[in-house]
């Protein structure tokens, strides 16, 4: 089901059921809600805020339940750069267990100052609590540039690094590229990866 308040406002509803029975006639339900806002604030900058709620019962295990908040924010300043924000949360309950709660986010910058030249930026982060803790991070950048207009010959280079604190290691990793198209039926490439992964008792060269 879907609504349009505005032209810059509306919301989508999803309801779904589920209801299953097995070769020894017993039975599985689960139901979801999705709710789906969508909001063009200014010009260039754009909200979409979703919640959602499901529970399930299966034929064998525990009943849960679970439920999420997400907010996104996409911001075109001009038509050089490009920001995509997100965050959500969500809970979860087992009967007999502890709720856990997931936590992500996600940030994106894009900048392509030239037709030839672009460069981006990635950052996402997860934390998890309950019965199990656990978070890590990550951090991803990139350079591309075309000297010619055809796009015939690239030059890459991305640069990676993500630390987990569950299996106590942080990684980085370096990957320049070349790409020249000689000709329709011809294409040359070079790709080179260096890295490194530590943990708390070794440390091992990529």
């Amino acid at each position: 089901m879907t609504a349009q308040y505005l032209e810059t406002f509306d919301q989508s509803l999803i309801y779904s059921f589920s209801h299953q029975n097995d070769e020894n006639s017993e039975t599985s339900r689960s139901s979801a809600i999705f709710l789906r806002n969508n909001l063009d604030l200014y010009q260039g900058w754009s909200i979409d805020l979703d919640t959602g709620y499901s529970w399930q019962s299966p034929v064998s295990g525990a009943d849960s339940r679970s439920t999420f908040v997400q907010v996104s924010n996409n911001i075109v300043p001009n038509r050089w750069m490009n920001f995509t924000l997100s965050y959500k949360i969500s809970w979860e309950h087992e009967q007999g267990s502890s709720t856990t709660v997931d936590q992500d986010g996600r940030l994106v910058v894009n900048w392509v100052p030239t037709q030839s030249l672009s460069l981006s930026a990635e950052l996402t982060f997860e934390d998890e609590e309950g019965e199990v803790d656990d978070s890590s991070t990550s951090q991803r950048y990139s350079f591309n540039w075309s000297p010619f207009k055809d796009g015939t010959l690239l030059f890459s280079l991305a640069y990676g690094k993500s630390e987990d604190t569950d299996k106590n290691e942080k990684i980085w990793n370096l990957s320049p590229r070349v790409r020249w198209q000689i000709n329709p039926k011809m294409l040359l490439s070079f790709d080179y990866t260096v890295g490194e992964k530590d943990t708390l008792t070794e440390t091992k060269q990529a």
